[in-house]
């Protein structure tokens, strides 16, 4: 059986969120990219190891909030693609 017009139209709705959280992913990759430069100019630019201590363990739970956001959108991505699963397979 074919898929309805609404059906279509779900999925295109669901295809489009997708676009929207890969578009949020890229976002919070190119974060990370940032937190890397800025810390290596931090601790290029600074002689105290307690300062550089702490800007290493910044930059760790700067990666690990990143890493936490990257993961749960690919998993928002793969629910949404089971929506779309769901709907072709009601049809």
């Amino acid at each position: 059986m074919a898929l309805t017009a609404s059906q279509k139209q779900s999925i295109e709705s669901y295809k489009n969120q997708i676009q929207r959280i890969k578009n949020e992913i890229q976002r919070f990759r190119d974060e990370k990219k940032r937190v890397a430069e800025r810390t290596a100019r931090e601790l290029k630019n600074t002689t105290d190891s307690k300062k550089k201590e702490q800007i290493r363990k910044s930059k760790a739970t700067a990666y690990l909030q990143i890493s936490n956001s990257i993961d749960s959108l690919k998993k928002s991505i793969e629910r949404t693609r089971g929506y779309i699963q769901d709907i072709r397979s009601r049809a």
